[in-house]
């Protein structure tokens, strides 16, 4: 892991109305973290349902088939 200054980190609050727009490890421009575009939260939120649907998938193949 890499070590970080205390005073390199700028922490500041997101409006929670725009809160799907950010992700951790999103881009960051000028010391502040940058909203994902319309699409790029799109395939965010795709990706996490295509997920769950998969585990969920996954656990009742197990539950069931073994």
């Amino acid at each position: 892991m890499p070590q970080y200054n205390p005073h390199m980190l700028n922490i500041v609050p997101i409006p929670k109305d725009k809160a799907h727009l950010y992700a951790v490890g999103g881009r960051i421009k000028e010391g502040k973290l940058v909203p994902m575009s319309l699409q790029g939260a799109k395939e965010c939120k795709k990706a996490q349902v295509d997920g769950l649907f998969e585990r969920t998938a996954l656990d009742l193949h197990n539950e069931n088939v073994g």
